[in-house]
């Protein structure tokens, strides 16, 4: 048997569809736990501790114990000038749930107003967000007294309730 058949054998078992479908879910599944901080500011000789500095006060202003926090990483290499992302991992869903929630507080704060937050998103979904947005901006614009949101990805059409500022979903 030559090296190319054995090799394609190998290949057949290794790419079964059901292990790639396996390998597909145990990526989202390991992804769904974690929280993407934007805006903390970098330095390039940060190690663990300067990243705990920066990242506990932003969990206290969301009045979240850290005891659901299971790491924490920047990501991408250091540049001049820009700061990297942070990358957290949490123990579970509902605790990144209860933290997103919540993190309207951070953009009332005069300390954190720059910080975001955002559930980490793999290619595919960052690209159908992308789509949803774009889509969302061009109805806006054709539609100018409606309003419009996200949810689930999927858009939603909002009305403004009697004029105020109170929202209804229609």
């Amino acid at each position: 048997m030559s090296f190319s058949a054995v090799l394609q054998k190998k290949c057949d078992v290794v790419l079964a569809p059901k292990r790639v479908q396996k390998a597909i879910e145990s990526a989202t599944e390991e992804r769904s736990g974690n929280i993407i901080i934007h805006g903390l500011t970098d330095d390039p000789h940060e190690n663990n501790g300067d990243l705990k500095d920066l990242v506990y006060p932003v969990l206290e202003q969301l009045d979240d114990c850290v005891g659901g926090l299971y790491g924490f990483a920047s990501l991408g290499r250091y540049r001049q000038g820009f700061d990297r992302p942070v990358k957290l991992r949490l123990t579970s869903c509902s605790f990144r749930d209860g933290l997103l929630s919540r993190k309207s507080r951070l953009r009332n704060s005069e300390k954190f107003k720059d910080i975001y937050l955002s559930p980490d998103l793999s290619l595919e979904e960052r690209e159908v967000r992308k789509r949803l947005v774009t889509e969302m901006k061009a109805r806006r614009e054709a539609e100018p007294g409606k309003v419009f949101i996200i949810r689930g990805g999927k858009q939603w059409y909002q009305r403004r309730v009697g004029g105020g500022s109170g929202r209804g979903l229609r």
